[in-house]
């Protein structure tokens, strides 16, 4: 398990108002299993717990990164949410996070109630010192 920082964040497509330039200040964990060559990106969070941002396994330089489970927010809102991401490794301590994160399904207690949504941007990510 390693910290990383967000360098930049540009793409942005926010309709799920994810606020992706917004967590630019918080470690970014990445964990990188060498026997199943399997990485994750970002924090555990909703049920089942799952890294954030997805796993998948690498070839070469390049991972697609999936998660789908279900999240809640302080107020009570619960959704339905996927992220797919396609990370690319450019450097031993740089890589790019294309990030696309639908939600849907909100609950009762959601200003939006069943409804969906789709963000999308992408990152540049390097090591936090």
């Amino acid at each position: 398990m390693n910290n990383y920082q967000i360098a930049s964040t540009v793409g942005v497509d926010d309709g799920c108002m994810a606020r992706p330039a917004m967590r630019s200040d918080a470690p970014l964990p990445v964990n990188y299993d060498e026997m199943t060559t399997v990485v994750s990106v970002g924090p555990m969070e909703g049920t089942p717990p799952q890294a954030a941002y997805g796993s998948g396994s690498v070839a070469g330089n390049m991972a697609t990164l999936v998660r789908e489970n279900d999240n809640t927010d302080a107020s009570g809102c619960t959704w339905h949410e996927k992220d797919s991401s396609t990370f690319a490794l450019f450097d031993h301590d740089r890589f790019s996070l294309a990030v696309t994160e639908e939600r849907s399904g909100f609950g009762a207690a959601c200003p939006a109630p069943g409804g969906s949504c789709t963000s999308t941007w992408t990152w540049s990510v390097t090591r936090a010192q």
